[in-house]
């Protein structure tokens, strides 16, 4: 259904009275004004680690957007979703997320990640997690780990460390693939601030901002 629906929305991007027998969506003289500003259109980024979504992406975004839990994983995922893309003649981009506790020794900013964990909702996190699919009990110290993510930031990646450490992560992430990287934190107000002044500038000398 939702390959569907996409082409129907590319075709009222860049065409003007179409028509579409879709098994889903049936439109007779279809239209859209005005056109999108971008060409041929916006960026289509589409959430997927599952079989069926990255099969998804292959076919019709420009960006899968993944959640990884190791490095090794987040080089697999790239490979498998780049030779997706290319048997049908695409090139897809792949993007993560992440949560940063950045202080100046490592010590402090792992006080920081263990003190988000520890007071974490733990009884949400594992319901949140139930209903993912992703409790099993052969697994108790993978979900763990997964439940101390999912309670940091979502279970998305932990850039835990200095300054220096996180943008050495980052720039790992981005040598395997990862093209994009949303970034959370626990008090935007403040750790934006030591953010832009000390780890923007790093990141700007590793290449990874303009």
């Amino acid at each position: 259904m939702a390959a569907d629906w996409i082409t129907c929305i590319k075709r009222a991007w860049t065409e003007q009275d179409f028509d579409h027998d879709g098994e889903y969506f049936k439109i007779k003289g279809g239209f859209l004004l005005p056109k999108p500003v971008q060409q041929p259109h916006p960026a289509l980024i589409n959430a997927g680690n599952s079989e069926e979504g990255r099969a998804f992406s292959a076919q019709h975004v420009d960006f899968n957007f993944v959640t990884i839990a190791t490095k090794e994983q987040a080089r697999g995922l790239v490979t498998d979703i780049h030779q997706r893309a290319r048997k049908h003649g695409r090139e897809v981009g792949v993007m993560s997320y992440g949560l940063v506790c950045c202080r100046d020794t490592e010590a402090e900013a792992r006080a920081l990640y263990q003190r988000i964990v520890d007071e974490g909702d733990w009884e949400a996190t594992h319901n949140i997690m139930n209903l993912l699919g992703v409790e099993s009990s052969s697994f108790n110290e993978q979900i763990k780990q997964f439940g101390e993510r999912f309670i940091a930031g979502w279970g998305g990646f932990p850039l835990v460390g200095t300054p220096e450490q996180v943008v050495t992560m980052m720039k790992e992430l981005a040598d395997l693939g990862i093209e994009g990287f949303i970034l959370s934190w626990l008090d935007y107000y403040e750790e934006l601030k030591y953010f832009g002044e000390k780890v923007l500038p790093l990141m700007k000398q590793a290449g990874l901002r303009i």
